[in-house]
C-alpha cells in the first residue's frame, strides 16, 4: 500500500489448522464441474448463451436465449459477460425465473456497469449440493460426494414410538 504493508506471522502449530481428509456431511463437498464432480458445464444441457433484453437495476436482468430451461435451473449457478461494458465480469446467480420465453435472473452482487440491450452472457447451471438434485438434474448420483442418508441435527430430537399390535391374543 501507500507507505505501509501487512504481514502475517504463523507458528509451527499452524499446520494443525489445515483441513485433512473429507468431512462427513449431508450435502456434497464437490464443486460443480470440478474433477471430483465430473459434470461438464460446457455441455449445452447445463449452459446457455443469452442476450440481455432489459435490466431492472444493477442486479435483475431479463434475457432471451435461456427459455429452454426450467425455472430455477440457473439459480446458484454462474454467469460471465462476453460483450458490453461488463465483458469478462463473472459472478453468481441468486434466482432464475422463466415467463413466456423470457428468462429473468437476479444476481447476488450488483454489476459495476449497467448492462445494455444486446449484451451477451454465458449462464452455467447451479447446484444445491443435494443428492436428489445430483441424480435428477445432472444424472450424476454415482459421483455424489456427500452422505445423504446420514441423520441430521433434528434426529436427536426424535423419539421412539411403540407400535400397537394388531393381532389378538388367544386366536
Amino acid at each position: 500500500g501507500r507507505g505501509f504493508f501487512t504481514a502475517e506471522l504463523r507458528g509451527i502449530a499452524q499446520v494443525l489448522n489445515q483441513p485433512r481428509g473429507r468431512l462427513f456431511q449431508y450435502g456434497c463437498d464437490a464443486v460443480l464441474g470440478d474433477a471430483s464432480c465430473g459434470v461438464n458445464l460446457e455441455d449445452s444441457d447445463y449452459s446457455a448463451e443469452a442476450l440481455v433484453l432489459d435490466s431492472t437495476g444493477p442486479r435483475v436482468l431479463s434475457l432471451s436465449g435461456a427459455a429452454g430451461f426450467t425455472a430455477g435451473f440457473f439459480a446458484q449457478g454462474t454467469y460471465v459477460f462476453r460483450t458490453g461494458a461488463n465483458a469478462g465480469r463473472s459472478g453468481q446467480i441468486k434466482f432464475h425465473r422463466t415467463d413466456a420465453g423470457t428468462a429473468t435472473v437476479e444476481l447476488w452482487q450488483p454489476l459495476a456497469e449497467e448492462p445494455q440491450r444486446g449484451d451477451r452472457l454465458a449462464l452455467r447451471a447451479g447446484c444445491d449440493k443435494q443428492f436428489s438434485t445430483c441424480k435428477a438434474k445432472f444424472g450424476n448420483g454415482a459421483n455424489f460426494r456427500g452422505f445423504p442418508h446420514m441423520p441430521g441435527d433434528d434426529f436427536v430430537m426424535s423419539y421412539a414410538l411403540q407400535r400397537k399390535s394388531t393381532s389378538k391374543k388367544g386366536s
